[in-house]
């Protein structure tokens, strides 16, 4: 879509929504949305159903009127408004991006269909059997031979051979059965050797940022994928200095290019922030690589 004719004067832009009938369908239930993206993916001047919307087709028809005003929605918007925003709302060529949102609900055809996924297996049924099952349970029937101690004094008791086939570093520190960890506490120390036992990790929300850090360090690169995904979901403007700093420190490629866009994006709010000095004091490479990716996003608004 394109806004054309800067003269014109119409006093509204609008933007429809018409839905159709599917031949096959009996009844559609549905909720949709519809909007203006800006060119930081935001969504403006939107407009959604409320609740579920019944939708009951006639013959190759249009929807049926039994709910006439979702038939054919509509955003308006004054000219005056959407100009007011200028290059953010309008990207090249003056034009505009507009999102649709469907989702269908209990839709029934015609002909049978299965009502479940198909699964007859969960994935922890899955793995038994597998050879890390069967490896850990064999482990698991001999006395632990290695003792680690925490940070916080803490101990947990472990096997070396876990330790020598799972993490280069922790490889050569058996040559004792006494290893010492001295910068991570009990609870990290825990989610990782159990995830160098299972292969999985769970409930580790907490203290993300430092069982990412431990992957990294004891060179564990499944779990800090796993972890990295973790913290990239959950990146928000409150956090975006302190994930800066640790996808940096961890050597985290995507992660650290997600965080700085999302900073970039988000500017005002993060820059302005107290701690967005303070995490970043030590690592001043991180300012000349977040101030190019904003200026870059300013040179493609222009």
């Amino acid at each position: 879509m394109k806004f054309f004719n800067w003269s014109e004067n119409s006093a509204y832009l609008t933007v429809s929504l018409q839905l159709h009938s599917n031949e096959n369908a009996r009844r559609v239930t549905a909720k949709y949305s519809l909007g203006l993206v800006d060119v930081y993916g935001n969504i403006r001047f939107s407009k959604s159903s409320k609740g579920r919307v019944d939708f009951i087709p006639q013959n190759h028809a249009n929807w049926s009127d039994a709910v006439s005003d979702t038939l054919n929605e509509q955003i308006m918007v004054k000219r005056t408004a959407l100009l007011s925003y200028g290059k953010v709302l309008l990207g090249d060529e003056d034009s505009l991006q507009v999102v649709c949102k469907l989702t269908l609900f209990d839709e029934v055809f015609s002909v049978p269909k299965l009502i479940d996924s198909g699964v007859v297996y969960e994935g922890r049924e899955l793995v038994e059997g597998s050879f890390i099952n069967d490896f850990v349970s064999k482990i698991n029937g001999t006395v632990p031979d290695t003792i680690i101690k925490c940070a916080d004094g803490k101990e947990l008791k472990c096997h070396k051979i876990i330790l020598q086939y799972r993490s280069s570093i922790l490889d050569h520190a058996t040559t004792t059965d006494l290893i010492f960890i001295e910068d991570f506490k009990y609870p990290v120390v825990k989610a990782l050797l159990s995830f160098m036992y299972s292969d999985t990790i769970s409930d580790f929300g907490e203290f993300a940022d430092e069982l990412l850090m431990a992957a990294h360090k004891y060179t564990l690169p499944k779990l800090k994928k796993i972890v990295e995904q973790f913290l990239s979901v959950t990146l928000d403007d409150k956090n975006a200095p302190h994930l800066l700093s640790i996808a940096d420190t961890c050597e985290c490629p995507k992660l650290k290019e997600r965080v700085i866009k999302f900073v970039a994006a988000n500017a005002v709010t993060v820059c302005s922030s107290p701690n967005f000095k303070t995490e970043l004091a030590s690592q001043p490479h991180l300012y000349r690589e977040t101030v190019l990716e904003i200026f870059s996003k300013k040179r493609r608004l222009f």
